[in-house]
């Protein structure tokens, strides 16, 4: 049986099997397709569906239909018969070649070559979505080209291809990182210790000089210089002991308002060079809150006062950034507004803590005396006798011989001083000069504290309220480490009676 046969059959089987159609549709196989595109497309007329030609079999312009189908409308005939006569005779028969629908796919792929004809409106339409015309390819190849590849990426120049990860080194720059190694392991070897220098050719690129660290001395450059003007020091020191001793004279109630004073500018100094720095804490409610701290702990005392003004703060703090009353974000803006009120607030609370006491002028007499002799002493042995600095990165100018000194002063002054201050006379030496140590290392312990926060906001000082001192907070540091320990030394000597 031959192969025109077989598709014979096949085609009967499949029209056994198909069931009946009740719309009237009928589906065209492949044969049918083509000449009804043909017919579509100028290459022949239309046929009847009871007119179509064996498998196989080719179209011509010379075939017509033997008799009008009753499924086609006259009009439709005489449209068929108009062409038939416009045909000329030695026309050209198309053949399509397609396989039968029921047969399986061949995988092959419709080509379009740059010499068909296209529509114009096609073309139009592309160029109004693409900005440019369609490329035709009659392979499917041609598309991996490179230059294809660069136009569909919009790169000028093939540079534009390799750019970042995908960029090739550059064949004449060192590689630092393996000279380093290979460096490394021809000292290894030869087990000495040496300066390993490379010596650069014309084509490598220079190494960046690695960046001193701001905070670090150089050699040599270890003796401290402050540039205090010493005289207007004095003047400044002198005017502010007097006001401080007309409020000890008065009363605890002065006292505590001087406190607060104090604490309120510190912290008010240090808000603001947090703002210029960019931190943006909540200064009013903060500052407040830090200046009730004393007052409020010497009226209702530290287990009253601390967690109703830490809450309030608190509290306040978020609502500034809540109700967007300054600028900031509210992330950073909260934790710098807590770090100045605990840090200042509620180390400088304490004076208001000791103050409650009977002999509350005497114990915060006793803390401030030690801070000062520490202070005082230390400046001047480490501005005249020093060279080793104690905490280079930090306070550059601070000597291990200023700080010895210092606290030495203060362990003197607490045994010579302070045994003639009540509540501390009743008290020996030895207890003194132990509460004397503490308070000095106290006060180192501030200081270096302060200057790291300086040392990271990149400021020399913190204000200028004081001629010859700086700020408040430049002044005060030390204190407010010391009070704490002055309050609780006060509590286990059992030196704190509250009336």
């Amino acid at each position: 049986m031959s192969e025109h046969d077989e598709r014979e059959g096949r085609d009967e089987r499949g029209a056994r099997d198909q069931p009946a159609s009740t719309e009237g549709v009928r589906i065209l196989g492949a044969q049918e397709a083509a000449a009804v595109e043909a017919q579509r497309t100028g290459d022949a007329p239309i046929r009847s569906p009871r007119q179509w030609p064996d498998e196989g079999a080719s179209w011509s312009a010379a075939d017509t239909p033997s008799e009008a189908d009753p499924e086609i409308p006259d009009a439709v005939h005489a449209e068929i018969e108009a062409d038939i006569a416009e045909t000329p005779s030695g026309a050209t028969d198309v053949s399509t070649e397609l396989p039968h629908w029921s047969e399986p796919p061949t995988g092959q792929m419709p080509a379009v070559f740059a010499d068909a004809t296209a529509d114009d409106d096609d073309l139009d339409a592309w160029a109004a979505l693409s900005g440019s015309q369609p490329r035709y390819r009659a392979e499917g190849g041609d598309w991996g080209d490179a230059d294809d590849l660069a136009e569909a990426l919009g790169a000028t120049d093939d540079d534009d291809l390799h750019q970042g990860a995908l960029a090739e080194p550059e064949p004449d720059v060192a590689d630092d990182d393996e000279a380093f190694v290979q460096a490394v392991r021809a000292r290894r070897r030869s087990g000495t210790r040496q300066v390993v220098t490379s010596t650069p050719t014309p084509t490598a690129r220079p190494a960046a000089a690695r960046p001193r660290r701001p905070n670090a001395p150089r050699p040599g450059d270890m003796l401290p210089s402050s540039g205090r003007d010493l005289n207007v020091a004095m003047l400044t020191a002198g005017i502010f002991a007097l006001i401080a001793i007309a409020c000890f004279m008065i009363g605890r109630a002065a006292t505590s308002v001087l406190a607060a004073v104090v604490v309120g500018v510190c912290a008010l100094e240090l808000a603001n060079v947090l703002h210029e720095k960019g931190l943006r804490p909540a200064t009013v409610p903060v500052v407040a809150g830090c200046a009730a701290m004393p007052v409020a702990a010497y009226h209702y005392g530290s287990l009253s006062a601390f967690p109703v003004v830490l809450t309030v703060v608190t509290v306040t703090s978020m609502l500034w950034y809540l109700w967007q009353v300054g600028p900031g974000r509210a992330v950073i803006g909260v934790a710098t507004s807590m770090l100045v009120f605990a840090y200042v607030g509620g180390l400088g609370g304490y004076a208001g803590v000791l103050l409650q006491a009977r002999d509350g002028v005497g114990l915060l007499l006793g803390a401030l005396i030690c801070v000062i002799a520490y202070d005082v002493v230390g400046y001047f042995v480490g501005s005249q006798f020093g060279h080793s600095p104690i905490a280079p990165n930090i306070s550059p100018n601070k000597t291990v011989e200023g700080t010895f000194a210092g606290v030495g002063a203060s362990v003197i002054l607490a045994i010579a001083v302070l045994g003639r201050f009540e509540p501390w006379h009743a008290k020996k030496a030895a207890v003194m000069g132990a509460v004397g140590l503490l308070l000095g290392v106290a006060a180192l312990i501030g200081d270096l504290c302060e200057s790291m926060l300086k040392r990271d906001l990149g400021i020399k000082d913190f204000g200028s309220l004081l001629p010859g001192h700086g700020g408040f907070l430049d002044r005060f540091d030390g204190l407010l480490f010391a009070l704490p320990v002055a309050f609780y030394l006060a509590v286990h000597l059992d030196l704190f009676h509250v009336i």
